[in-house]
This record gives structure tokens, C-alpha cells and sequence, in this order.
């Protein structure tokens, strides 16, 4: 059975690695580094499983202590009340990392919302720019067809031969 202090220890680098990843992600969207970018899709889904193992954890300690969530309940809130039947030296390490557990958690959600709103952003604006590319048609809204040549309507055969 997993510990509390492991228990935190682990969450504590699983969200350290979690916020490189998503200031790396910032910097590959920026530089439109989409191979990079990729890489670290494939790491953030290795941290999520490594997450949900320590969440295995979690639940498997408040099993065998017989600890039951009231709805509404964190984790963090349950286990706190162990932590502060702990000797000082020990529970004020334990909730100095709760705390930055706390902390991090909140930043590693600011800076997805970030990453998600820049790439909402970014289609927005390629979908725009492409719509103007492709210029009113008449059969399907756009200039060219899937495989890449061009729809010759009337609209087009003008852009074509200008």
C-alpha cells in the first residue's frame, strides 16, 4: 500500500512534468512546431496514465483505512485530517506539499485553458484565411476540390485567368 507522503510526492512530479509539457506545448504552438508538438501529445497521455495509477492509489489508501468521501469530498480534504494527527515536523512538510499540489494544480488548468484558447484561435483565423482563399463558388464553397485541383466554375475561371 501506497503512503500519504508517497502519495504526494508522486502527484507533486506527475504535475511538475505536467506544466513543463504545457509551457512546451506553448512554445510549439507559437512556432507551429507541430512534430513537437506531437511528442509531447504521446508524454502528456504517458502522464495521464501514471496519474490514474496514483489515483488507483489514492483510492486503495482511503479503502484500507476505511476513510469514505462524502459527496462533495476531496482527496485532499480527507487526508488532511491524517496529516494533522502527524508530529509537526512531519504533517508541515505534508501540507506544504498539499499546498503546492493546490497550487500547481490550478496553474497546469490556466495554462491548458491558454493552449486550448490559442488553438481555437489559430483554426478560426486558418479557416477564415481559407475562405477567402477559396472565394464564392457555386458547387461546394470552395475553389478547390479534395485532391487539390481546381474547381473551374465561373467565379474561379476568372481568378484563374487573371
Amino acid at each position: 500500500m501506497a503512503t500519504i507522503p508517497e502519495i504526494l510526492t508522486t502527484d507533486l512530479s506527475l504535475l511538475k512534468q505536467l506544466k513543463a509539457l504545457f509551457l512546451h506545448q506553448q512554445a510549439c504552438i507559437a512556432s507551429r512546431n507541430t512534430d513537437a508538438l506531437q511528442k509531447s501529445n504521446e508524454q502528456m497521455d504517458e502522464i495521464g496514465a501514471a496519474t490514474e495509477q496514483n489515483n488507483h492509489h489514492k483510492a486503495q489508501y482511503l479503502q484500507e483505512n476505511r476513510i469514505h468521501l462524502a459527496a462533495g469530498t476531496s482527496w485532499e480534504s480527507a487526508v488532511k485530517s491524517r496529516i494533522n494527527a502527524w508530529p509537526v515536523n512531519h504533517s508541515k512538510q505534508a501540507l506544504d506539499m498539499l499546498a503546492e499540489i493546490s497550487a500547481l494544480a490550478k496553474e497546469c488548468q490556466a495554462l491548458s485553458r491558454d493552449n486550448q484558447k490559442t488553438v481555437v484561435l489559430q483554426m478560426t483565423l486558418t479557416g477564415k484565411a481559407l475562405n477567402r482563399l477559396r472565394g464564392p463558388s457555386v458547387d461546394n464553397g470552395s475553389s478547390y476540390f479534395a485532391d487539390g485541383s481546381q474547381n473551374m466554375t465561373s467565379d474561379s475561371m476568372s481568378l484563374a485567368i487573371a
